[in-house]
């Protein structure tokens, strides 16, 4: 088997190769890389909760 980020071989039946590769991997989900695209719109009340909370965390410095 092969590390989907790197393409090194996997020892041990874990997922990566290395920590670094996990990270990566972690970073795009995050980053939002990994989604299933929709033709769904937004709940409205969501996107408003969302766009407060980030508000808040900036202002923070959180």
């Amino acid at each position: 088997m092969q590390c989907p980020i790197c393409g090194k071989k996997i020892q041990d039946n874990m997922p990566f190769c290395s920590k670094t590769c996990q990270l990566i991997d972690l970073n795009r989900w995050f980053k939002g890389n990994y989604r299933i695209q929709t033709d769904e719109k937004p709940n409205e009340t969501e996107v408003q909760s969302e766009l407060s909370q980030s508000h808040l965390t900036e202002q923070d410095g959180t």
